[in-house]
């Protein structure tokens, strides 16, 4: 087959020569797939599933980029809902804050959490999550409380998010389909166990004078999810730190994804799977054991002979 006949059909996505060059020398096929992907102008999202990549591949690929300089950190837009939140007006809300007890309880949970009475705008945002997005008053006040404590994690107590975040953490629970109060619960609970997990495994890590980074955050999320426990990270951590003498997020990503395909998950697994390999003996070692043995055998072959 004659290569060299054959030339791309089209040529109108462009790319930056340096870019280009900085992709070929990496030579990392699933960091350049994304790069195609997000120039193309398609949602990051929907990447790993095109590809066939695992959400740790792909924050692997994107830290490619970023560390090559063609990626940079923004802050995560709101989901996008399937369309346009509708447009509701002052008496709409007001009309139903009177006739439906489960919303008007939703508005003065939201005053209670955030201390001040809430603006028209406020309001709006949370109809629409109530009426449009379909999260019921019970569930609505799990959200809300979970936004409020997570944020005084954050920043501190006294400080309180924005309805607007509620807003954004809605989306997130629609898209999840947390529409029950036991779905909730059930989704708390998994959150709280991968923080405390991630706050044991940052002081395994060394990390002590700064909160894990959004990115940081991702890898162990994905490492859990992929169902490994903190002790198989911590064995995952160890190996990285003896081959590179620090810390290198990349590439203890990489030992756990050779892991997880391999099916070693457990400590137990993982040693018996995948153990260390021993260090060889040295060649001068060698070399001086077999100068020893010989200078022993003409000791011998002399004794004989007198």
């Amino acid at each position: 087959m004659d290569l060299n006949k054959y030339s791309l059909s089209h040529s109108s996505l462009s790319i930056p020569t340096q870019d280009a060059n900085k992709l070929l020398d990496a030579a990392d096929s699933n960091a350049a797939l994304l790069y195609l992907w997000l120039l193309d102008g398609r949602a990051f999202d929907g990447f790993g599933k095109a590809a066939g990549l695992s959400k740790a591949q792909v924050i692997a690929s994107a830290e490619k980029l970023k560390e090559l300089g063609l990626l940079a950190e923004k802050e995560t837009p709101l989901p996008a809902p399937d369309n346009e939140m509708p447009e509701f007006t002052a008496e709409e809300i007001s009309e139903r804050a009177s006739s439906d007890l489960k919303f008007s309880a939703v508005l003065a949970e939201a005053e209670r959490l955030l201390g001040h009475v809430l603006s028209g705008a406020d309001m709006r945002i949370l109809f629409g999550i109530y009426s449009h997005l379909g999260l019921p008053a019970d569930v609505l006040f799990e959200l809300m409380n979970y936004c409020v404590e997570e944020h005084k994690k954050k920043f501190g107590p006294g400080r309180t998010p924005s309805v607007k975040r509620f807003e954004k953490e809605a989306y997130h629970w629609a898209s999840r389909e947390i529409l029950t109060l036991s779905l909730a619960d059930e989704y708390l609970r998994m959150q709280k166990k991968m923080s405390d997990t991630a706050e044991k495994l940052k002081i395994s890590f060394g990390i002590k004078s700064r909160d894990l980074t959004a990115t940081e955050r991702k890898y162990i999320e994905s490492w859990l999810q992929m169902g490994f426990g903190r002790e198989a990270i911590e064995i995952a951590y160890d190996r990285t730190v003896t081959n590179l003498g620090s810390l290198k997020w990349p590439y203890m990503n990489k030992i756990l994804l050779s892991w997880d395909k391999k099916g070693l998950h457990s400590p137990k697994e993982i040693n018996e799977g995948d153990s260390v390999s021993k260090p060889a003996v040295k060649t001068q070692d060698k070399k001086s054991s077999s100068r020893d043995d010989y200078e022993q055998i003409k000791k011998a072959l002399n004794k004989v002979k007198k």
